[in-house]
């Protein structure tokens, strides 16, 4: 009965030692992009929204986030940081206006990234350079909507052969030490 219970922590120690390990490795292969736009002049402007869509394309951008103007740290060099990207995948990304009374402008002139192990800005498909959304308010979105930065691929990547490596380690001398052949 005491090696069937030994057999049991070991195993529970090796389960939870790999759900960390697949953890990290899922955490750390995210990317960044910080896109940045010509900002908008109405008198009413409140902020922007931020769009992007993931290759290929579909007919509808998902809203990443607004940002009022209050909450950028210099509102005549509007910028925001879309975070989470996954690496191995390209992005296009487009940014609205808003006033105060809600109204949302269409889209700027969509930029495009592709977040690999080299990050690179690339030309957009031609299909969607005409898309616009939005409300009804407002000027254009920026329509000098760029990429400023990308980063975040394979910084900090912990490869998992090392952690089983570790895992094998840890179980031996668990297995040592419970007295478990």
């Amino acid at each position: 009965m005491q090696k069937k219970q030994r057999s049991c922590s070991i195993g529970l120690v090796a389960f939870f030692a790999v759900a960390w390990m697949v953890f990290l490795a899922g955490s750390v292969l995210a990317a960044d992009a910080t896109l940045a736009w010509d900002p908008n002049s109405e008198v009413d402007l409140a902020g922007y929204g931020v769009y992007y869509q993931k290759f290929p394309p579909d007919a509808q951008y998902e809203l990443f986030g607004y940002v009022a103007l209050v909450e950028l740290d210099d509102s005549d060099n509007p910028a925001f940081i879309v975070s989470g990207l996954d690496v191995g995948s390209q992005y296009q990304f487009a940014v609205t206006a808003y006033d105060s009374a809600g109204n949302e402008s269409a889209y700027s002139i969509p930029v495009c990234a592709e977040i690999g192990s080299v990050n690179s800005v690339i030309t957009c498909p031609a299909a969607s350079q005409g898309d616009s959304g939005g409300g009804g308010g407002g000027g254009g979105g920026g329509g000098g909507c760029f990429i400023s930065a990308l980063s975040g691929d394979r910084v900090g990547f912990w490869p998992l052969w090392p952690g089983f490596l570790l895992l094998g380690v840890l179980v031996f001398f668990i297995g040592r030490k419970l007295g478990v052949d």
